[in-house]
């Protein structure tokens, strides 16, 4: 009996509805549109800030590969300006000679001196004369 009547109820109770009201659709978008808002700039935030580490990351392997090369006898030039990372790296060292992420037309150097030691920077070549940053990713 107690069904019967459940069943009628909600057969009468659903009846009538036919899908959302157009202020339900218009709240529903709000609400995500506030999300949206709040996610995108976090988003890019991690995504620079995965660049710059995979940069330091890389800059790191490169200075390993250069020392372990000069330590096996190879010979790596002195510089005491930025120089271009030598291709007798790779591919005995590297497999290849990483690109930076966070400017892509960039390209690591390195100088190598006794005084300041082995030290890698971001390059900027599209430049004249290439812009060299004046703080070394590595160390």
């Amino acid at each position: 009996m107690f069904k019967e009547i459940m069943k009628r109820m909600s057969k009468k109770m659903w009846k009538n509805q036919k899908g959302f009201s157009l202020i339900e659709l218009i709240v529903v978008i709000a609400i995500l549109g506030v999300l949206a808002g709040i996610a995108v700039p976090n988003v890019i935030n991690y995504i620079e800030t995965s660049r710059t580490r995979a940069d330091e990351a890389n800059a790191a392997l490169i200075a390993n590969a250069i020392q372990l090369a000069r330590a096996e006898g190879v010979n790596i030039p002195t510089a005491a300006t930025a120089t271009a990372i030598p291709t007798a790296l790779a591919p005995g060292y590297l497999n290849s000679i990483p690109t930076p992420q966070v400017a892509p037309n960039d390209v690591f150097m390195y100088t190598l001196d006794g005084t300041a030691g082995l030290r890698i920077f971001r390059v900027d070549t599209g430049t004249t004369p290439a812009t060299v940053e004046t703080n070394p990713i590595y160390p």
